[in-house]
């Protein structure tokens, strides 16, 4: 009984040692250098208040922008002669597409080179018929005459010039027409293939911009009245503004 007592009395003894021995660290100041603080993972920051907090993460699909789809189509009936891009592939504004034959475009670029020549016919002969006029050997009426057909002239060559450039611009061999892509972006649908006909305006490409996408997200009933439009919205490091709720 007597040694047992003794073993518990200087038990206690030892831990009130130890709890009066024990230093106290609440009012001593660390000092680290720099390389101690990026050893630790420390890193000092000022605090700013924050300007969004996100609401919640939701799933979302991705898709093109309406306004942002493209239809490149062929203004005449013809043969696709060559074609330059596969579906997926990004392209720039005004690249040559596809390569197309066309009887219509034949035809046309004909009617140009004539035009062009009637053109330059009807232009001399009003030069000189002003030259006349103004030496008094002919009256103004005929330099009016002379202006008129050179403007018509004139106007049935900007009309065939205007079909061949609707087209992307003439081939290297006459009939031969480029289709162009009318803005940057990715060909998203490929309708045409070597030696495959094509008829007049029937969509030849979709071109949909890579610039801009449209993400719809499916909401819950408790985040519709908390999403607003013109709000910001996160897909990794982009940032977007949703245009609309419903």
């Amino acid at each position: 009984m007597t040694t047992r007592n003794c073993s518990l009395l200087a038990g206690v003894a030892l831990a009130a040692v130890w709890l009066c021995g024990t230093p106290s660290f609440a009012a001593e100041t660390v000092v680290m250098s720099a390389a101690q603080e990026k050893a630790v993972g420390i890193r000092l920051a000022t605090a700013v208040a924050a300007e969004a907090t996100p609401i919640a993460t939701v799933p979302a699909s991705v898709a093109p922008p309406m306004n942002g789809r493209r239809i490149v189509a062929s203004p005449f009936a013809g043969t696709v002669i060559q074609v330059n891009v596969l579906e997926g592939q990004s392209v720039k504004a005004g690249a040559a597409l596809a390569v197309l034959f066309s009887r219509d475009a034949l035809t046309v670029g004909s009617e140009l080179s004539q035009a062009r020549a009637e053109l330059g016919v009807a232009e001399a002969a009003a030069r000189r018929s002003r030259t006349l006029a103004a030496e008094g050997i002919i009256a103004g009426a005929r330099v009016e005459e002379a202006n008129a057909r050179a403007a018509q002239a004139r106007a049935r060559v900007s009309e065939r010039q205007r079909l061949i450039s609707s087209a992307g611009g003439a081939g290297a061999r006459p009939g031969e027409f480029i289709l162009r892509a009318p803005i940057s972006g990715r060909i998203a649908q490929l309708n045409i293939a070597p030696g495959a006909g094509l008829e007049a305006m029937a969509p030849a490409l979709t071109i949909d911009r890579s610039d801009k996408l449209w993400l719809e997200a499916r909401l819950s009933p408790d985040l519709v009245d908390r999403v607003k439009v013109g709000g910001a919205a996160r897909v990794g490091g982009v940032t977007g503004r949703i245009i609309a709720v419903g």
